[in-house]
């Protein structure tokens, strides 16, 4: 026993995850209440990518040798990380709002990316997840990922007034006055009823354009 728990230890910090797992394995087989047992296998499972099989081994471990502060940290970590990975596009819409209207822009900007970077999200989903973002993103201050975001949803949607004007007022707060009006202008023919006050926008930055 004290052979095969001091190999899955030496395995674990060598790298060889599957060596340290099988030896963690067998180490169990003859001593079911090993702990450490449970947690260097789970820890093996993960560095190797498995983290079902992993999760498993930690419920496994806490079910048998009781509550244990570090293999439920893991197991908690890994429920999240797994149920971020498995959601929906609109699910990660879902919570990101949920984030930004909590004020957590961190969070929210976070969730927006993993659905993006995920590569399922089509369509105005796709639209709105970088729409989101540019908001997320605006309101911590990050003015030119804001401009990346609104500029990839106009390449999606070319007539998408919410860019439109998210782009222009960034614009205008980085003193980029003549994109400003340029998007103004736009955002005018895409409305020309100018609910948002597009003009009085679009007025104030031409004089600013033109003492620049």
């Amino acid at each position: 026993m004290a052979t095969l728990t001091n190999l899955s230890a030496t395995y674990l910090e060598l790298g060889e995850y599957e060596l340290a797992a099988a030896t963690a394995n067998r180490a169990l087989e003859e001593n079911a209440a090993w702990r450490k047992g449970y947690h260097r296998m789970g820890v093996a499972y993960e560095k190797m990518g498995k983290k079902r099989e992993a999760m498993e081994v930690y419920r496994r471990g806490i079910a048998r040798c009781g509550v244990n502060a570090q293999m439920q940290g893991r197991l908690d970590a890994l429920a999240a990380a797994t149920a971020r990975e498995e959601a929906s596009p609109e699910e990660l819409k879902a919570r990101g709002n949920a984030f930004l209207r909590e004020g957590d822009t961190v969070r929210a900007e976070e969730t927006y990316t993993l659905a993006i970077d995920k590569g399922d999200a089509t369509g105005a989903t796709l639209v709105a997840l970088y729409n989101n973002r540019a908001e997320a993103r605006r309101r911590a201050g990050a003015y030119d990922a804001v401009v990346e975001d609104c500029t990839k949803v106009l390449e999606l949607d070319p007539r998408n007034l919410k860019a439109t004007l998210r782009r222009g007022g960034t614009y205008e707060i980085l003193e980029k006055y003549s994109r400003a009006c340029e998007d103004y202008e736009f955002a005018l023919e895409i409305d020309p009823m100018d609910p948002c006050r597009v003009r009085t926008r679009l007025a104030r930055c031409r004089s600013l354009a033109r003492g620049a």
